[in-house]
């Protein structure tokens, strides 16, 4: 890792016009345009998909690779509080294949791309991820992988089972030294499988039907559309369907897989057993007078027999192997953090990352929330306050004619207009998904721009991308047209 940032080199943000870009740079004092590499060529004249939007500049000593991030988050910042999905950590390890694979039609082999979280954008809508590829970085692409594996390890939900099977099943094959990235692939499509399987099992136990009714329903592809649920659901309880009835066919739909295989198995080993019998009993006991051409049509009876039971056994073994894995990794979180205590540093990380911070809510005037614990602590005994103790900060201002009043508790504190990400949510349309953020240290309050479209003021003047400016009591703070004071 220290080695890496050696390697990196300057980096900032800029506002420009409507456009937002990540500034890469390093000092040259003589530019040398006719030694410009492969590299960068092939980056300035084509939008190599997966790729930032890169623009290159000479400007005061400094080569400058200004990167296009509009409507983008980087992967640390956006999942600071947030748990990985299966979803989002399929897009990402998806996209990240195919942008090397992409690579390889330019003739490039991907060590320039800076895999790391701070480098790795995605967009707040989609959760496309996009890359920076940096043409005077040289990397190890396989350490990288697996750094970004062994950063994605202590982000993931260990609530989704699809997530951390797939994470974990990356994980393990990224630690043998000669890994092909492009296998990766393979595990991507089963755990899409796998979560397809899962998908078809719930949705067939979330109707109430008979074995035949369900195995004719299942099959219809609108069966996973939630409206046809419902109205099946609805139809199904005005049957009156007996509750013993549905829990065995329920037990026999998910025995039915297992079942087919063993009996499968046992069929062609029996019919295997029987060509060797009336072979043994023909060759040996002379009890059945066969000709050339029978015996040879029994061995090969018996050959395609021994075939199909070994195919059965062998996937016997592997759902019984998968089952066990995802049993493993599904465990509760103590198991997790065994699984890190090999590493101190990646446990450590582990445990940051694990926090659970609570979210702060949006309070309009005049609205008082007080739960029995809270009434319980204020019947307490007063207590004395000293130096130690700051008054209590909150923004107030107007939002669509509405007051509102964001207590500064917790902190950092993310403002913006999409739940999932922020910790105050601001319902207004010039306000971006991720707005700003504020931060605590020395019991003095910062805030930085979070890359927004129309950008954060704080007393008319405009902050920087990432910017941080400490905040004094009656500092106006504009949220796109959103006017906030501080006190």
């Amino acid at each position: 890792m220290e080695e890496q940032e050696k390697c990196l080199p300057d980096k900032r943000y800029e506002r420009s016009m409507n456009h937002n870009y990540l500034v890469l740079s390093t000092y040259q004092f003589f530019e040398s345009t006719q030694e410009e590499s492969y590299i960068t060529r092939m980056l300035l004249e084509n939008q190599i998909p997966g790729l930032l939007p890169v623009v290159y500049r000479y400007k005061e000593g400094e080569k400058q690779y200004c990167y296009e991030i509009n409507s983008l988050q980087a992967l640390d910042r956006l999942y600071e509080k947030q748990d990985i999905g299966y979803e989002v950590l399929h897009k990402l390890l998806a996209g990240c294949i195919r942008c090397f694979e992409r690579l390889e039609e330019y003739l490039l082999d991907g060590s320039q791309v800076l895999l790391m979280p701070e480098y790795i954008f995605l967009h707040m809508d989609t959760s496309e991820p996009f890359f920076v590829c940096y043409p005077d970085y040289d990397g190890d692409v396989r350490k990288s992988f697996q750094m970004l594996l062994d950063y994605l390890l202590t982000k993931i939900d260990h609530k989704q089972e699809q997530a951390v099977w797939l994470a974990y099943q990356v994980y393990r094959y990224t630690r043998n030294p000669n890994y092909v990235l492009s296998e990766v692939k393979v595990m991507l499509y089963e755990a899409q499988e796998m979560g397809a399987d899962m998908e078809w099992k719930d949705n067939c136990e979330s109707a109430n039907c008979s074995k035949i009714e369900r195995d004719s329903y299942c099959k219809s592809p609108d069966f996973i559309k939630e409206d046809n649920v419902n109205l099946y659901r609805n139809d199904m309880k005005q049957n009156n369907y007996d509750k013993n009835e549905i829990e065995d066919t329920t037990d026999e739909v998910e025995s039915y897989g297992w079942n087919k295989n063993i009996l499968g198995a046992l069929l062609c080993t029996l019919l295997a057993l029987s060509a060797g019998a009336i072979i043994f009993g023909a060759r040996l006991l002379k009890l059945i007078p066969l000709s050339q051409k029978q015996e040879v049509s029994l061995y090969g009876a018996i050959g395609m027999s021994v075939v199909a039971a070994v195919l059965f056994f062998v996937s016997i073994l592997k759902k019984w192997r998968q089952e066990e894995q995802i049993r493993e990794l599904s465990d509760e979180p103590e198991n997790v953090l065994e699984y890190w205590e090999q590493d101190g540093e990646m446990l450590e990380k582990a445990n940051v990352h694990m926090i659970k911070v609570e979210k702060n809510t949006v309070m309009e005037s005049g609205e008082k929330s007080h739960t029995g614990q809270q009434t319980s602590e204020l019947t307490g005994a007063t207590m004395l306050l000293n130096g130690e103790f700051m008054p209590e900060r909150c923004l107030k201002g107007m939002v669509n004619g509405k007051e509102l009043k964001i207590p500064l508790i917790q902190f950092p504190l993310t403002l913006g207009k999409l739940a999932q990400f922020c910790d105050v949510v601001i319902p207004d349309n010039t306000v971006s998904r991720m707005h700003a953020r504020l931060e605590e240290r020395n019991g003095q309050v910062y805030i930085s721009d979070l890359n927004s479209t129309n950008g954060t003021i704080r007393n008319g003047d405009l902050l920087g991308i990432h910017e941080e400016v400490a905040m004094e009591l009656g500092d106006r703070i504009m949220l796109g047209r959103v006017c906030l004071t501080y006190c």
